[in-house]
Formats: structure tokens, sequence, C-alpha cells
């Protein structure tokens, strides 16, 4: 996927029009159209304008090869935390471990049971 679909996907992510994309950035209403149609290539200040706007990498727009999507604006927001480290690093150790995925979520049921007590 490269970044004509990239930048379609993440617009529908998050409800927007291609006009009203457009307007965010102060752009034509066919500047979109065009970038989603690969008619035209934005600058490299535009790909950063828009990276930043949907808190993605230029990396991730761009690519062909598949990448990896990015946080939801929550998680990120976690993620930076300094005092959120050693979850993510219980996090790390259990995705490394043999658990599947239903018992991660049956462990954090009972520690939420524990530390409510």
């Amino acid at each position: 996927m490269g970044f004509t679909q990239r930048l379609k996907d993440l617009r529908h992510q998050r409800g927007l029009t291609q006009r009203q994309l457009a307007a965010v950035f102060g752009f034509a209403s066919s500047t979109i159209s065009m970038y989603e149609s690969g008619r035209r290539t934005p600058d490299l200040d535009t790909l950063s304008r828009l990276a930043d706007f949907f808190a993605v990498s230029i990396d991730f727009l761009v690519r062909d090869k598949p990448a990896l999507q990015p946080l939801p604006t929550d998680l990120q927001a976690f993620v930076a935390r300094e005092s959120s480290l050693p979850y993510l690093v219980l996090a790390k150790e259990l995705a490394e471990g043999d658990l599947d995925p239903e018992e991660v979520r049956e462990l954090s049921r009972v520690l939420t049971r524990l530390t409510r007590r």
C-alpha cells in the first residue's frame, strides 16, 4: 500500500471528506483528490504537515511495504508517560511469553480485582 491509499484510509478513519481535509490545510478542494488518485504528489513540507495531522510518520505515509498502524491517541499519550514504563515492560514480557490473548485478558481481570481490595 502506498501513499495514495494510506492518505485515503487515514482520512476515512478521521471521518473527513476530501473537501474537509483540504480545508484544514488551506488547499484547493481538488488537491486531496489529486493526492489520493496519484495525479499529484505532495512536497516534503506538505507530507510533514499531513503526518503531524494524522499522528503518523512520513515513513508510514510513503512506504510501499506494510507498516504498523499508528497507535490511537490515548495509547500514544500513555506510552509517552514515564510512569507507564512498568506497565509497558509487563506487556512486553507477557507478549513474549506463552500466554494466549484470552489468558492475558483473564490475568488483567484478576489483577484488577486484587488491586481494588
